[in-house]
């Protein structure tokens, strides 16, 4: 049958309908949104049909009318009022421009550059440089994948420690050559256990390279003319430094002298998204998200008050739970843009950005160009100005309180009481079968001791004022900014007891205490982490108090006194109650660092059990000198949370200190009883 020209158009029409209705199917069953699946299911599949008998389309336009806009009204109404996890799964929808989509759509020129010499190149990031009209750029992002192996190689986005020494090559190639930076973040986090290696890392023997894959590997070498066998063990050759390579290349960012704009395309998260997110300019499509953890991931952790009133925890899989922890988590690209995280959203069509991608990345675009126009408004010249601006710009974002004049702690007395509560009981030595150690009376082995077991040196944890009155010189702490207090951020359910509760349990405001210290005569300024206050958790309050300490310390330098920062670290991580605002702490308290040292102040980073996560990835992890006390666990996840996102566990001896120092990450592992004379020698050099 011959068809005329309309008849051709409105077959053509009609195809591209169900083209589209074929894809808000698709994306309703994604949704897990409900529908009368009989009542399309006839629309669905007629389109071949259709195409190779088109003398029907009379017919079929008549007969599909009515389910076409069925479907169209729900899915109307489901994308016109998104709920908070259901925009969660957009933005990792398996459709969604990837990275690499973006560079080519937006750039006219795109070199790739591998990256990392000696070891393998982190499938997970992409960079170069690249030319858009008459400017030039070098570009990075994290690279999810298409379908099938090329997601299977890219690993979701999930960036390794491989990945942030590439992208901190790349900051470095963008300030030499006085280019923008721009990066595009799409990442579920960074890779939480120790760094795997794939497939060309090397090392040598006997002069020659030879490769090593992700498996234990038999390498023959010749000895004296004669063949040898070896078993070379990747856990010989793996490194715990993820948290320690975000917090450089945080701290390596927030150093550079050209504008930096990232753009967050899908998921943003955690420590895994700031590491290349500490922007100028953050720019996030409407879809995205950016956060402390995932709704799954939260659901392991948080509690909700149910029915009875009791306090249990999330399951998640359980919808209703997502939903819950999707909504308090306030992680959207709205929610950051009234947070002042986000400074644009770019919104996307009705359907996502997959349903009509050309359209938003000319979008992006715009918003790129526009928004760095404004940035080369300002100097970029002098460095510490720029550092300035960026902390102030991060700064704006927290939320505490200053509360009401109180007095200040005394410390002595709460450490008396601390050890009277432990005289109630024995304490045995963790390593008691193992190595036959005694148990000790808690009054001995806290004071006489010093919290070691004397057989075979387990180091117990300490409360802060063990540190307060042992460490620092007897009686010289004299706390400041004691007034700054965590606040209910972001209007999370049940904050506000919480908090109450913390405050009650360690006295403070907040998980940091800061003050003026001296150590063996010499004046320094000390921050400690309280764990008593929600488990030595990190955000706004705790941040503050940083930023104020180091304008100390700043204040110090301009009179002539070089008076250095002395930072005593323990505790899990951001503190999920402050959801994205938490996240921005790790930039903001790094930015302050970074002030610290282009001023020439040095900063000391002690290392408690357990240091952790987002603290270690940020503040803690790049300072002058990092230190830890012996057998401190420290690492960039608990076990738990490794667990749970890989379905893997990780060998003991991976979590301690003496491990991390073996490996290069720390400066040294110290003893307790040498841990005050260490500190004395370190800033006697100033």
């Amino acid at each position: 049958m011959k068809l005329s020209k309309a008849e051709y158009a409105a077959l053509e029409a009609i195809v591209t309908k169900l083209d589209t209705i074929y894809g808000i199917v698709q994306d309703l069953s994604y949704l897990e949104v409900p529908y009368d699946k009989e009542k399309v299911q006839d629309i669905i599949n007629s389109k071949d049909k259709l195409s190779s008998d088109p003398s029907k389309l009379a017919d079929f336009i008549n007969q599909a009318a009515e389910p076409i806009a069925y479907l169209e009204e729900i899915a109307n109404k489901t994308f016109s009022n998104l709920s908070a996890y259901q925009r969660f799964k957009l933005s990792r929808h398996p459709a969604r421009p990837k990275t690499s989509d973006y560079i080519r759509a937006i750039f006219d020129d795109f070199t790739e550059l591998v990256g990392e010499k000696d070891t393998s190149p982190d499938p997970s990031v992409i960079g170069g440089i690249a030319r858009l009209g008459n400017r030039k750029f070098v570009i990075m992002g994290q690279e999810k994948g298409i379908l099938g192996e090329d997601a299977h190689y890219r690993e979701g986005g999930v960036m390794k420690p491989a990945g942030y020494r590439k992208s901190q090559r790349l900051m470095e190639i963008a300030e030499q050559l006085n280019l923008p930076l721009i990066t595009f973040i799409d990442t579920p986090g960074a890779n939480p256990i120790k760094e795997t290696l794939s497939g060309n890392v090397s090392i040598s023997i006997d002069g020659k390279r030879t490769l090593v894959g992700d498996e234990d590997k038999e390498v023959e070498i010749q000895v004296n003319e004669s063949p040898y066998k070896i078993k070379i063990k990747v856990d010989d050759l793996v490194t715990d430094i993820q948290a320690q390579e975000i917090s450089k290349s945080i701290r390596k960012m927030g150093q550079l002298t050209v504008p930096i704009i990232s753009v967050v395309v899908g998921e943003g998260g955690s420590g895994g998204a700031v590491g290349i997110g500490a922007a100028d300019k953050m720019l996030m499509l409407s879809n995205s998200y950016f956060s402390v953890i995932s709704p799954e991931g939260a659901c392991g952790i948080l509690k909700k008050t149910n029915e009875k009133g009791e306090r249990v925890k999330l399951d998640p899989s359980n919808k209703d739970d997502l939903e819950y922890a999707a909504k308090n988590l306030r992680f959207s690209a709205k929610d950051c843009l009234e947070f002042k995280i986000a400074d644009e959203v770019i919104e996307e069509p009705l359907y996502g950005v997959h349903s009509n991608p050309k359209l938003v990345y000319e979008e992006v675009k715009e918003s790129i160009l526009r928004n760095l126009n404004l940035l080369e408004e300002k100097s970029f010249k002098n460095k510490k100005e720029v550092i300035q601006r960026r902390l102030e710009k991060y700064r704006q974002v927290e939320r505490f309180s200053e509360g009401k004049p109180q007095k200040q702690q005394k410390f002595s007395k709460r450490f008396k009481n601390w050890v009277s509560e432990e005289t109630k009981k024995w304490e045995s030595c963790p390593n008691n079968q193992e190595k036959n150690c005694k148990d000790m009376h808690p009054r001995t082995l806290f004071h006489k001791y010093q919290g070691v077991c004397p057989n075979c040196d387990y180091h117990f944890r300490m409360p802060l004022e063990f540190y307060i009155e042992n460490i620092l010189d007897k009686n010289s702490f004299e706390e400041f900014d004691y007034t700054i207090e965590s606040i209910n951020a972001i209007g999370f359910e049940g904050s506000e007891k919480l908090l109450e509760e913390a405050r009650k349990k360690a006295g403070t405001g907040s998980a940091l205490i800061s003050g003026k210290a001296k150590i063996g005569g010499k004046e320094i300024i000390a921050i400690l982490t309280q764990n008593d206050f929600r488990g030595g958790s990190f955000a706004s309050a705790e941040s503050e108090k940083i930023v104020r300490a180091v304008k100390k310390a700043v204040e110090y330098k301009s009179a002539g006194k070089i008076v250095p920062v002395i930072m005593f670290n323990k505790g899990g991580g951001i503190r999920l109650e402050e959801g994205p605002i938490g996240v921005a702490q790790m930039i903001t308290s790094s930015q302050a660092c970074s002030l610290l040292k282009e001023e020439g102040i040095p900063l000391i980073s002690v290392l408690l059990d357990p240091t952790m996560a987002g603290i270690l990835a940020s503040y803690a992890g790049n300072a002058d000198f990092v230190i830890a006390e012996k057998n401190a666990m420290i690492g960039f996840a608990g076990e738990d949370v490794i667990k749970k996102t890989i379905g893997e566990e990780i060998k003991k001896e991976f979590r301690f200190a003496e491990e991390a120092e073996k490996r290069g990450v720390l400066d040294l592992v110290a003893h307790r009883h040498n841990l005050k004379k260490t500190l004395e020698k370190i800033i006697s050099l100033y």
